[in-house]
């Protein structure tokens, strides 16, 4: 029973650990979409601030605009967190699991 329940823990950590995967790289693709809303606003030349502007509009997913990505990377950034914090008990979890075993 006590093997049952680690595998199903650690099944469970293996899927969150996947979904961690796919918010760190929204993460990373909103941090550029910041990087160029900072190149856009210190461009001076017109083409550049277009050239710019385009490069964000493509990196925006559905749902995501120029005045929303800020709040969307904060949800990412805090779901990262929470998702952390549950691999860290789902880890301390298995550690008592195994302790009652033995």
């Amino acid at each position: 029973m006590f093997k049952v329940v680690i595998d199903d823990t650690e099944y469970e950590i293996s899927c969150t650990m996947e979904y961690m995967n796919y918010l760190k790289e929204q993460i990373k693709r909103l941090n550029k979409v910041i990087k160029l809303d900072e190149k856009f606003k210190n461009a001076k030349k017109e083409k550049d601030k277009e050239y710019y502007n385009y490069y964000m509009k493509l990196l925006f997913e559905q749902g995501e605009n120029y005045e929303n990505y800020k709040q969307v990377l904060s949800e990412y950034e805090h779901a990262l967190e929470l998702k952390e914090d549950l691999i860290r008990r789902l880890k301390k979890e298995i550690e008592i699991i195994k302790t009652l075993k033995a």
